[in-house]
């Protein structure tokens, strides 16, 4: 089990990789879906305009942040990549280094 299946959930179409940038810094990725129209665990339901809403402000430029906590000592990375695949909201977010925020 990586490192990264031991802090996320992944589900089976999931991906978690290593880049790194031309000046040498080393990025974390992670990618697959943040959001459906399917009942979550805590009843709740995604309509396909709120994937539409959630898309736009991930457009707009939105961190990727742990659990439903949006304070800046709980962000996680950034998401780079967003798309709508079929009622499904798939992202794809660069991690914070965690040298510098190990959560």
């Amino acid at each position: 089990m990586t490192k990264f299946e031991k802090l996320f959930y992944l589900d089976p179409i999931a991906k978690a990789w290593t880049a790194k940038a031309p000046d040498g810094r080393q990025f974390w990725y992670i990618e697959g879906y943040a959001s459906d129209t399917e009942l979550d665990r805590d009843g709740d339901r995604m309509s396909p305009y709120a994937l539409k809403m959630m898309k736009g402000a991930i457009d707009n430029g939105m961190n990727l942040f742990l659990d439903h906590k949006h304070n800046v000592t709980d962000t996680l990375g950034v998401i780079t990549k967003c798309e709508e695949r079929a009622n499904r909201l798939w992202i794809q977010a660069r991690l914070e280094d965690p040298e510098i925020n190990p959560m």
